[in-house]
């Protein structure tokens, strides 16, 4: 029997173990058995580098245990764990290797609360982010278990395991990924799932990617497949948090629509400047737009038109790049009924700078009362104007109109005039 148990080593700790009650005893052939079971009060594990951190109030614990003395190998038959986090029935081995202990295809079934779980790997994720599900998952692992003066990348390369991730609903910033279910495999320093499909945004995705732990600081980068997100419905919360980084008008704007995106390139640092050090190129197209007039696009279409209240249209598929810390792309031709814009240059990502050109048509109200035959010359004529500023608080260069219309009145002039001063 147990009364008191307790462990330290360097970088970790338990404590408050108490009353893991059952039987031991050796065996003829040099084997130790054991049964035990019982409550963990104040479950705290803390390894050393950036491997998170777990504590748990109460872990419940019972196991058939079974130590080849000879061997130096531990047999689990089983090891059952339950806690409010996660949940663990598995059988197995475990190889005594010296200076650590290693998993000898220990095998089973996990039980996660993703909610709770993302308490625990809250480092490596939005600080915004939802999740919501209670998931059943067979498991395969094998792997160093000597978690102390181990750092988190160390640890990865050596992981082998194979498992699924699945959760009912994600949610960030306007995007909800819904019934996600994938197998995901750990081997060779980096964590794989292939050829997943879910669903986002009421749109389905499809695609690959791995995490790669062999570099300096893990990276997120594309599998395979290219990431393909179809038809995902925009809602205000997207238009506001992330298509505002694609163009200024959408912030605001009570938009509403589809949007499809294919990734051809991925690669995502997990750290906190993730931004500056992510590269991505995708190709965007957007359907059935529809969008209130206000802030940057009412100050764009206040120049050549009447102000509509709100504006019904489509966004032509355009090539958007995203590095150093800026999404920049060019003829991304927003069409807008009876005319379109067309923006080109690059918004940032942390500063919220905004270095954009906008082509505008060259209309009547931009004409005034030029003639008939003036107006024939410049039909389908553009002009385009400077935005600058931030995202917040952006400033369309109005002061170049003059000068551009004035020279394309001119040009038309002297081609009118041709004819008569040869």
């Amino acid at each position: 029997a147990f009364g008191e148990l307790r462990g330290r080593g360097r970088g970790r700790a338990y404590a408050g173990a108490r009353k893991l009650d059952g039987p031991v005893g050796t065996t003829p052939d040099g084997h130790i058995a054991a049964e035990i079971a019982g409550p963990i009060r104040n479950f705290h594990i803390k390894p050393a580098g950036d491997l998170p951190e777990i504590r748990e109030a109460l872990v419940s614990l019972t196991a058939k245990l079974d130590y080849d003395v000879k061997k130096h190998t531990l047999t689990l038959n089983p090891v059952k764990l339950t806690s409010a986090i996660l949940g663990l029935d598995a059988t197995g081995a475990i190889s005594d290797c010296g200076n650590t202990w290693t998993a000898e295809k220990l095998s089973g079934t996990l039980d996660y609360d993703v909610a709770k779980l993302r308490v625990v790997l809250g480092q490596w994720l939005p600080t915004d982010m939802q999740l919501t599900g209670r998931k059943r998952v067979p498991f395969v692992l094998k792997a160093p278990l000597q978690l102390a003066g181990t750092d988190f990348r160390t640890f990865m390369r050596k992981l082998r395991f194979t498992s699924q991730v699945a959760f009912d609903r994600l949610a960030t910033r306007g995007i909800e990924v819904t019934g996600f279910k994938n197998k995901v495999v750990a081997k060779d320093g980096k964590i794989k799932m292939d050829d997943f499909v879910t669903t986002v945004n009421g749109g389905r995705t499809v695609g690959s990617f791995y995490i790669d732990f062999r570099t300096p600081k893990p990276i997120l980068k594309m599998g395979k497949t290219n990431i393909r997100m179809k038809d995902m419905k925009i809602n205000e919360a997207m238009a506001n948090e992330v298509l505002k980084y694609v163009n200024p008008i959408f912030t605001g704007s009570h938009a509403r629509g589809r949007v499809t995106v294919e990734c051809f390139k991925l690669q995502v640092p997990l750290t906190e400047n993730a931004a500056k050090g992510a590269a991505i190129h995708a190709r965007v197209q957007v359907d059935e737009l529809d969008m209130e007039v206000r802030g940057l696009l009412a100050d764009i279409i206040s120049v050549f038109s009447r102000r509509p209240v709100r504006v019904r249209g489509k966004i032509a598929p355009f090539d958007l790049y995203l590095g150093n810390g800026k999404v920049s792309y060019s003829g991304l031709a927003v069409n807008l009924g009876d005319f379109d814009l067309v923006f080109s240059g690059s918004v940032g990502l942390d500063d919220e700078s905004v270095d954009l050109q906008v082509s505008i048509p060259l209309t009547d109200k931009l004409l005034g009362n030029a003639g008939g035959d003036v107006r024939k010359l410049l039909e389908g004529q553009r002009i385009t104007l400077p935005i600058t500023g931030t995202i917040r608080n952006t400033r369309v260069a109005t002061e170049k109109l003059l000068e551009q219309v004035t020279k394309l009145l001119q040009e038309a002039m002297r081609r009118l005039l041709l004819p008569f001063t040869n």
